[in-house]
C-alpha cells in the first residue's frame, strides 16, 4: 500500500514541473542584492527549505525523450533558453542550534533554520546569534533569458541557487565562490514542483541538481560567444578505444532525419582528468526553431 502510494505521489511530482511569474524580459539583474536576515516565508527561503526536505530522497523516473520535449514546445509550453552570470552572485545561510548530540543528517530541521543573506563570500560567518551553520547556498542570477521562439515573450527572472562548502577561519569563510555559467533550454512547464512555492514575486528560483533537472532541460553551449542545442556523440578513451554510447534513433524519434541533417558533427570536444575526450554535435537555435519547431 505504501509503495502505491509512493508512486502516486511521485507521479504527482513529475507533473508539477516549474513555472515563474511573467516580466518584462528586458532586465534580468534589477533585483537587489539579498542580505540580513530572512523571512522564513519569502519564496527564496520556502523554495530552499523545500529542496532541502527532498534533498537525499531517491527518484527512480522515466525520462522524456528529445521528441517529447519538442511535441511539448508544438503545443505551448515556453522554451526558455537561460545563461548563467558566473560573476553576479550572492549567498543564503542557514544557521541552526541543534540538540546536543543531534546530528543534523540531511538537513532535517531546515524548516526552523534561522536564514541570513551575504552579498559575498567573505561574509559568510560560521555564526550567527549564537547559531551554527547548518547550510550555505550560492545563488547566480542569470546572464540571459530568452523565449527561443519569440525574443519579445515575456519571461521570468530566473536566479540559480547550489549548496556551497565553505571554509571557516576565526569564524569566517576564506573559500572561494563556486564557478558556475550554466547554460540550457528549459521548459516552463506550468505548476512545477519547486516553483509552486514562490507565488509572490517575479523570480523563478531553480537549481541543476534538482531530480527532474534533465527531463525538463535541452543542454546548451556556448561556443564563441553563440549559443547552441549540444548532443553528446561518443567518447575516446587513452588508448584509443572509442564508445559510440548514444543512438539517437529513438530519442528524436519522428524529428530524427531532420536534427541530423542540421546537426553539425564533432562541433566542440572535452577531455577530462583520466584523458577521456567527449565529442559533441550541434544545431544552432535558428536551424532548431525554424527546421523543426515551424
Amino acid at each position: 500500500m505504501n509503495k502505491i502510494v509512493s508512486i502516486i505521489l511521485l507521479c504527482c511530482l513529475i507533473l508539477l514541473c516549474f513555472s515563474g511569474c511573467s516580466t518584462d524580459g528586458k532586465d534580468h539583474t534589477t533585483p537587489a542584492i539579498i542580505e540580513g536576515e530572512l523571512d522564513k516565508s519569502s519564496d527564496l527561503v520556502v523554495t530552499l527549505i523545500a529542496y532541502l526536505e527532498q534533498y537525499l530522497v531517491d527518484y527512480d523516473l522515466i525520462g522524456r525523450s528529445f521528441f517529447q520535449k519538442v511535441d511539448d514546445i508544438k503545443s505551448g509550453i515556453q522554451p526558455l533558453h537561460v545563461a548563467f552570470d558566473p560573476s553576479n552572485y550572492y549567498f543564503v545561510c542557514g544557521y541552526y542550534n541543534s540538540v546536543q548530540e543531534h546530528n543534523e543528517f540531511g538537513y532535517c530541521c531546515a524548516k526552523d533554520y534561522t536564514w541570513v543573506g551575504y552579498k559575498n563570500v567573505a561574509e559568510i560567518q560560521e555564526y550567527y546569534k549564537d547559531m551554527k551553520w547548518a547550510v550555505v547556498f550560492q545563488i547566480n542570477k542569470a546572464l540571459t533569458i530568452t523565449d527561443i521562439l519569440s525574443s519579445k515573450s515575456a519571461v521570468p527572472n530566473i536566479e540559480h541557487f547550489q549548496i556551497y562548502k565553505p571554509t571557516f577561519e576565526n569564524g569566517v569563510n576564506i573559500g572561494s565562490p563556486l564557478v558556475f555559467n550554466g547554460t540550457f533550454i528549459y521548459l516552463n512547464y506550468p505548476n512545477c514542483y519547486l516553483n509552486r512555492f514562490s507565488q509572490n514575486t517575479d523570480t523563478m528560483y531553480y537549481c541543476k541538481s534538482i531530480y527532474y533537472h534533465p527531463m525538463n532541460t535541452i543542454p546548451c553551449v556556448c561556443l564563441d560567444g553563440e549559443y547552441y542545442l549540444s548532443f553528446h556523440l561518443y567518447t575516446v578513451y587513452s588508448d584509443g578505444q572509442r564508445n559510440e554510447s548514444n543512438d539517437y534513433a529513438y530519442s528524436f524519434g519522428q524529428y530524427y532525419d531532420t536534427l541530423m541533417n542540421i546537426m553539425e558533427k564533432d562541433k566542440y570536444n572535452l577531455t577530462d582528468e583520466y584523458g577521456r575526450t567527449s565529442f559533441y554535435g550541434t544545431i544552432s537555435f535558428d536551424d532548431f526553431v525554424n527546421g523543426v519547431l515551424k
